[in-house]
């Protein structure tokens, strides 16, 4: 579900360094990204449930779409045979 997507992006962020903070005031993505804005935070990620992630960058003025598996690096076992291999 994307609430437990969610806290393994955040947790795997706090781990790298990042400051992050999970918002779940009315969990109306409009209010968060206000929110964000108002607070002067550099990015919203946005987590799906299947797995997708929307990042909103501030900074760079851009948006990145992406995966759960392709941000935090998680691979199937058969790719990490084929990157072994590589």
């Amino acid at each position: 579900d994307a609430e437990g997507l969610a806290y393994d992006v955040a947790y795997n962020l706090r781990m790298n360094g990042c400051i992050v903070e999970y918002y779940t005031k009315d969990g109306d993505s409009d209010s968060a990204l206000l929110y964000t804005k108002e607070k002067g935070m550099g990015c919203i990620i946005k987590v799906y449930p299947d797995g997708k992630l929307k990042i909103n960058d501030f900074l760079k003025n851009e948006i990145l779409e992406t995966s759960v598996e392709d941000f935090l690096g998680y691979y199937e076992d058969e790719d990490v045979e084929q990157l072994k291999k590589a």
